[in-house]
């Protein structure tokens, strides 16, 4: 499985061809057509990797909000300040057992957040 990750506002190119944010035909169309042009951009340094996709699908910001509920599809959930380590849940809840992990439940953002809350409540829940 490859996977190709570029990451773009959700204004780009009048916001992906949305009304509203409403995703019709001129919508997927467009994701076709980006697709196919990052695909034949990374073809360049990967020779014949268009014949080897099985399946191709390209998400959009619209696409992170609705999977996510990330603040306007950003990858990075919303604007992250100092203010929000206070505003975000804790690993542990109310509820026995159940544990929160991931960059709204961990302070910083991305990745090597989303990580850092996997190993901190992986702590939390094995080490009492």
């Amino acid at each position: 499985m490859h996977i190709l990750a570029y990451p773009v506002s959700l204004k780009y190119k009048n916001s992906f061809h949305t009304k509203d944010g409403a995703r019709g035909d001129e919508h997927k169309a467009f994701k076709d057509q980006l697709a196919d042009i990052l695909i034949t951009k990374v073809e360049k340094r990967i020779p014949g990797l268009s014949k080897s996709i099985l399946v191709k699908e390209l998400s959009t910001p619209y696409t992170f909000g609705r999977y996510t509920g990330a603040t306007e599809g950003a990858w990075y959930d919303r604007v992250f300040s100092i203010n929000q380590k206070f505003q975000r849940p804790t690993i542990k809840t109310p509820i026995e057992n159940l544990y929160l992990t991931g960059t709204k439940a961990f302070i910083g953002a991305g990745l090597a957040s989303a990580l850092n809350g996997g190993i901190q409540t992986s702590k939390t829940i094995l080490v009492p």
